[in-house]
């Protein structure tokens, strides 16, 4: 499974350098020349990020891994062939590209809904690459373009009777959607941003609280801080960095909006994102100048980047020690304690798993899924009062798994 990820990894390396040879076009001549490296430096930059680690690393997170794919050879496609001289008189290269591109995002759509994203990529791209921004005549495409998502949004709403429902994640009707908001803002400015760029003290699991109102200065001061970074990127002259820009604002929205998700953040939700901050990583680097002394500085930000992520690697080397990682950098999230004793009693440390439960039970009491789990330790000592007495509290903390009731029975 791992070998699997990485190679996805690496194909993602791949297009990325192929992809970024083809947009550096909208640069300007002198542009183009400084930054004629971009593709070699921007694929290196995602591929050794330690903050992707967990995308790669993590079994459940290889969908963010091959949706990016599937998005990256998508866009690479309409670029190639946007470049095309007989795009307009061979209808069978016209046929061939239009059914890849939907191929591609149908599959995306199937591995993780994020591709959604993708259509307003590609109208941005249009855009920027027209020379004649008429909109007028950019209308007709602008449809085109679209056709796929409406279908794809009346499908689930036929199907969910809302496109704003997570039926995977039960407890996000639960969470404000104007409060998760707010607390998004926070979160990819304090959170996404710092970790992309200094990948220290990485979380499997960041103890991230929804903000208390709107006055709750923590994502007024991200919004101030997201606001004076945009400013920064419109003024200057790149047009690539203004699309990386864009790129990571756009994709970073399925996740980090109005569609509240039971972990407010995760590091492999900035997988595709993060391809727009590694871009505009990589133009800072080579705008700076082609010096040795930035040459040099650019090598040494790689290696210690390629370090950290093979630091970061070692927490993913068994189910113990990243619950164990986890539990030093969020000790105050009870589910955090509760999957760390799963894992010692999955080694049969009960001691360990124990303790850690008790943990659990005092960070977050009204939850009955510590005290299920003490219950089982005590069924494995034969301890079946004290069992009895963990499973009946479960039940009336409100669980209703029908095992809990079978065992309180027994």
């Amino acid at each position: 499974y791992h070998l699997v990820n990485i190679t996805l990894h690496l194909c993602v390396g791949v297009v990325l350098y192929f992809l970024t040879s083809q947009i550096l076009s909208l640069e300007n001549r002198p542009m183009q020349s400084k930054l004629k490296n971009l593709p070699l430096v921007v694929s290196l930059i995602h591929l050794i990020n330690p903050i992707n680690v967990q995308a790669v690393t993590y079994i459940s997170s290889r969908s963010s891994v091959l949706v990016t794919l599937f998005y990256l050879l998508s866009f690479y496609l309409l670029v190639r062939y946007r470049k095309r001289n007989d795009r307009f008189t061979n209808k069978w290269v016209f046929l061939f590209y239009s059914l890849t591109i939907l191929l591609l995002f149908f599959l995306g759509l199937g591995t993780k809904e994020i591709i959604v994203t993708l259509p307003i990529i590609i109208v941005l791209y249009l855009w920027i690459e027209s020379p004649k921004k008429n909109l007028q005549k950019f209308l007709p495409e602008l449809v085109v373009i679209f056709i796929p998502l409406v279908i794809y949004l009346l499908y689930r709403y036929i199907q969910y009777g809302n496109i704003l429902i997570i039926r995977t994640d039960p407890y996000s009707h639960l969470i404000d959607r104007g409060l998760y908001f707010l607390t998004q803002i926070k979160v990819v400015i304090s959170y996404y941003l710092v970790k992309i760029f200094f990948p220290i003290n990485l979380n499997f699991e960041p103890d991230i609280k929804l903000v208390s109102g709107m006055l709750d200065w923590e994502w007024i001061l991200a919004l101030m801080t997201g606001a004076s970074l945009a400013l920064g990127v419109i003024y200057q002259k790149s047009v690539l960095l203004k699309g990386a820009f864009l790129w990571a604002l756009v994709t970073i929205i399925p996740t980090s909006s109005i569609i509240p998700l039971k972990q407010f953040a995760t590091e492999h939700r900035t997988y595709l994102p993060g391809i727009g901050i590694s871009m505009g990583i990589g133009i800072f680097f080579l705008r700076a100048g082609s010096s040795r002394l930035i040459q040099s500085a650019l090598v040494i930000f790689l290696i210690i980047y390629g370090f950290l992520t093979m630091n970061r690697s070692l927490d993913y080397r068994s189910e113990i020690e990243i619950w164990e990682d986890t539990a030093k950098k969020s000790p105050y999230k009870a589910m955090v304690h509760n999957n760390l004793g799963t894992a010692y009693l999955s080694k049969d440390r009960l001691k360990d798993a124990q303790k850690s439960f008790e943990v659990s039970s005092a960070v977050f009491p009204s939850s009955p899924d510590p005290y299920i789990n003490m219950g089982h330790i005590n069924a494995r000592n034969q301890e079946w009062s004290k069992a009895k007495l963990k499973f009946d509290l479960a039940l009336k903390l409100g669980t209703k798994r029908s095992q809990v009731f079978y065992n309180s029975g027994l």
